[in-house]
């Protein structure tokens, strides 16, 4: 009979000895998720990043009770930092370029050596420098078995979702599922690998690292009647759009329908720019009574917005 997972919540108050969680520092890789609110988009915030242990244990940092303002810095935090920013274990994580840039935004926390699962899928099957394959569809392509999907209604009804507290059941179940896929998934792909790819596929989770935390960057907020026209059916605008420009482009309806762009360069962000800013007007025009005038560019994203419900 197999043993219930080991969880272990940590907050600024947890004892790291007595907890166990001393014991990361000697793994030779970890498995690493993050939750939060709107990540990928400016005013970003990571409530919560999940190291699992290849023998199972998971460690849930909560991220809202550690980023509390205190000097000198938890245990846990400076703990974390360690971990996170060492290049003698590998962080095994799904897509990291959102995570990367608010982990250095939030915490000054510079997140080194990953095995990004969606960059080594993308050199060693899909040949999509997008890297759009969800963690599920990663894990179908190598015969993994998936996460049980989340109930997305619930983040849609709540949208802070992951900054509540406490830390429920449900999100726990979510960590331990993911920590455990992300193992299988390495594995996979390591064996999938050639010597040559394998080199090509950590260069590629070196830039993925960079993408959005180097990144020039700007947002553009689309009109409500235009959001469908910008995305598309099943995303198959923007992505276009994306290909097209050389950017990375990332849709948010809060606080008001709009598309964040990354870019490497200021020439293609203005490319972007200049792209988007069509769907900035109602469409059809006669609409153009019903919302109010607004500003496209970074003129009024409050990076605590979303924030304000909770204080």
């Amino acid at each position: 009979m197999l043993s219930p997972p080991v969880v272990v919540v940590v907050t600024r108050d947890t004892v790291l000895d007595a907890a166990g969680a001393t014991a990361l520092a000697t793994a030779d890789s970890l498995a690493l998720g993050c939750e939060g609110i709107d990540l990928g988009a400016p005013g970003a915030k990571l409530t919560q990043i999940e190291l699992g242990m290849v023998d199972g244990r998971t460690y849930i940092f909560d991220m809202v009770d550690l980023g509390l303002s205190q000097t000198p810095a938890p245990p846990a935090l400076s703990l974390l930092k360690a971990l996170l920013e060492t290049s003698g274990i590998i962080k095994i994580t799904h897509d990291c370029k959102a995570v990367s840039d608010v982990l250095y935004d939030q915490f000054s926390i510079m997140l080194r050596h990953v095995h990004d699962t969606s960059a080594w899928h993308s050199v060693l099957c899909a040949g999509d420098g997008l890297h759009l394959a969800s963690l599920n569809d990663t894990l179908l392509a190598y015969d993994c078995t998936p996460i049980q999907p989340r109930d997305v209604s619930a983040y849609a009804n709540d949208p802070l979702l992951w900054a509540r507290r406490a830390i429920t059941e449900e999100m726990v179940v979510w960590a331990v599922q993911r920590t455990e896929a992300l193992f299988q998934l390495q594995a996979a792909q390591n064996r999938a690998a050639t010597p040559a790819k394998e080199a090509r596929c950590y260069a590629e989770s070196c830039v993925n690292l960079a993408r959005f935390r180097e990144a020039f960057s700007d947002v553009v907020y689309i009109h409500p009647t235009q959001v469908g026209r910008v995305v598309g059916r099943g995303g198959e605008n923007i992505r276009a759009l994306e290909q097209k420009t050389g950017t990375f482009l990332v849709v948010r309806n809060v606080p008001a329908p709009c598309v964040v762009i990354y870019a490497w360069s200021r020439k293609t962000l203005a490319s972007a720019l200049n792209a988007l800013h069509a769907y900035t007007a109602p469409s059809p025009a006669t609409y153009a009574s019903s919302y109010p005038e607004r500003e496209w560019g970074y003129a009024g994203f409050e990076d605590d917005q979303m924030f304000a419900v909770l204080e």
